[in-house]
């Protein structure tokens, strides 16, 4: 029936205007159905499907992104013939640098921000331990990558 086509389309009227704000006018009937007897099922029904269509897909439509990944590869394939012999250093510089901020000192940083008022001294410590411990990794890494380049 009609409130089986409404269920199966993404369950109850409130489950639609949660995730739609599928209401033509809010505020009209009573109770707790207020506001949901006029929802719009057919926008809503080609809403779902669209959404359907696009996490099943694996390729992206949109122009912009394929246009800014283009770029990006292109850049990396004119990075890496442009570093010739020495693309290994190269990335292992990259690599130094960027692993060991984004492993170590990044999220410490983070943490310590965040929870700052919260934590205890002992976690203030550790954040600090493991930020010291980050940056003496991307130094001492940094400069054995910029050794073996030059």
């Amino acid at each position: 029936g009609d409130d089986d086509e409404k269920k199966s389309v993404g369950g109850t009227a409130l489950d639609a205007v949660r995730r739609y704000g599928a209401v033509a006018d809010a505020g009209v009937g009573t109770g707790a159905a207020a506001g949901f007897d006029r929802v719009d099922w057919e926008r809503l029904y080609r809403h779902e499907k669209q959404r359907q269509r696009r996490a099943r897909s694996v390729f992206v439509r949109d122009e912009r992104t394929v246009a800014a990944r283009t770029v990006v590869m292109l850049l990396t394939v004119i990075i890496a013939t442009a570093a010739g012999e020495h693309f290994g250093g190269f990335m292992a510089l990259v690599g130094s640098l960027g692993g060991a901020l984004l492993a170590y000192c990044f999220p410490a940083v983070l943490h310590f921000v965040r929870f700052r008022h919260e934590s205890s001294v002992l976690s203030k410590a550790t954040d600090l331990a493991v930020l010291l411990f980050g940056a003496v990794v991307a130094v001492v890494g940094t400069y054995t990558s910029i050794r073996a380049i030059s």
